[in-house]
């Protein structure tokens, strides 16, 4: 049964773990898309990419410090 643990980060710190975590799987999904030559899900993947990269942005300047 999981257990509750309360989370040793900051809401920020929370939002920019979840921004890269996002980011790093659109980076997975670029490459498959890549090798597979699926350039219609290759544009919506960079498109997303561009999004998410944003928000990484983002949530690193509201935790004020560069992680």
């Amino acid at each position: 049964m999981p257990t509750d643990i309360p989370s040793a980060m900051s809401t920020e710190e929370e939002s920019f773990s979840e921004a890269i975590e996002a980011y790093e799987t659109l980076l997975h999904s670029e490459t498959q898309a890549i090798v597979a030559a699926d350039l219609d899900k290759l544009e919506a993947i960079l498109n997303a990419k561009d999004e998410t990269l944003q928000a990484v942005l983002s949530a690193r300047e509201e935790m004020g410090i560069d992680p």
